[in-house]
């Protein structure tokens, strides 16, 4: 009876860990729809080379298929690009975003 509760409970923390993988994945944000309504105090701004270099292999990893599709959604929302560019922010650096459980957005610079 041990061994199976031990079975079981082996099971369900391995089902926990592949749904964690799953949920971080999917808070990569290729929905350009989310960043074209985004209003001011709805986002952040990081450096990619302030991160920790694991984090920021995955965040330029997934910048190369990312920065155009994010540049064009950030274009269309005239009030994001005016906020950001008062942060002194070049469009063409910004190579990836992430959107978090409250719905703000991180945008990564290169």
């Amino acid at each position: 009876m041990k061994r199976l509760v031990s079975i079981a409970a082996a099971a369900a923390l391995s089902a926990l860990a592949v749904a964690g993988t799953a949920q971080a994945a999917t808070m990569w944000s290729n929905d350009t729809a989310a960043i074209q309504s985004l209003k001011a105090g709805q986002f952040t701004v990081t450096r990619i080379d302030s991160l920790n270099h694991d984090r920021a292999a995955d965040i330029r990893k997934q910048g190369d298929e990312m920065a155009s599709s994010v540049q064009k959604a950030i274009r269309a929302n005239p009030t994001l690009l005016r906020n950001l560019k008062a942060q002194n922010v070049e469009i063409d650096n910004v190579v990836a975003a992430a959107q978090a459980a409250d719905g703000t957005v991180t945008f990564y610079l290169r």
